[in-house]
């Protein structure tokens, strides 16, 4: 029986869990869910989906076992599913775990509510720019990630870990309103590796690019209704 996961495909932690299941080649049926109404688009999922208490996405079921958090997600899909690929991308060494959580807690605490932040202000608030604080939260964000990737090739080691693909479906997002500066050379160069993937490339780019279509109508029409003013 395959996994299902409610998704949508403009959402940074759907693509994440979507990437994951790429790379594990796992059997997968996925269901869009309207975010605004937090309601499944097919009818049949509405009472599945309501089991996710939070509303949220994305959301998986396997079999009877349902969970509507994107770390948790990961963090579930390798530890069930990973085989020879678990050792890496979750290894059981305590201190790597450590490293690889508080990663993801950087991703929880800073990097996703920046991410929403600026989608929000566009989308909802109807700003015509970023403002300068929310540019100044980004490239604070920009900096801590370059400097754990001086330390290391990747976000929690020298080896592609769940982390990493989070975390990029997150950072990808929010290049598309603020690019990196290239003093941030480390995360630039990780970026552009991981850019090359054929997880990525399968799952994140066409996510990117409805998100890109959504700020590109969004914003011209802010900017238009800004000019009227």
């Amino acid at each position: 029986m395959p996994i299902i996961i409610h998704k949508l495909d403009a959402s940074p932690p759907a693509r994440a869990v979507l990437m994951m299941a790429e790379i594990l080649k796992l059997k997968y049926e996925a269901f869009d869910v309207d975010l605004l109404e937090s309601i499944p688009l097919e009818p049949e999922n509405f009472d599945t989906f309501h089991r996710n208490r939070m509303r949220r996405i994305p959301m998986i079921e396997d079999g009877d076992f349902v969970i509507g958090d994107s770390h948790g997600i990961l963090t579930y899909l390798v530890s069930r599913y990973g085989a020879e690929k678990r050792s890496e991308l979750y290894p059981g060494a305590l201190a790597s775990r450590m490293i690889i959580e508080e990663r993801l807690n950087f991703e929880s605490n800073v990097l996703f509510p920046v991410c929403k932040s600026a989608i929000k202000s566009i989308l909802f608030e109807k700003a015509s720019a970023l403002s300068d604080n929310l540019v100044a939260a980004i490239n604070h964000a920009y900096g801590v990630l370059d400097s754990y990737l001086q330390e290391t090739c990747f976000v929690a080691c020298d080896h592609l870990t769940l982390a990493d693909v989070s975390i990029v479906s997150t950072i990808s997002s929010i290049t598309i309103l603020l690019p990196i500066d290239k003093k941030y050379e480390n995360l630039i160069s990780w970026l552009d590796y991981l850019k090359n993937e054929d997880w990525y490339q399968k799952i994140n780019v066409p996510g990117l690019e409805e998100l890109k279509e959504t700020f590109k109508n969004v914003w011209a029409l802010n900017r238009f209704k800004c000019s009227e003013k």
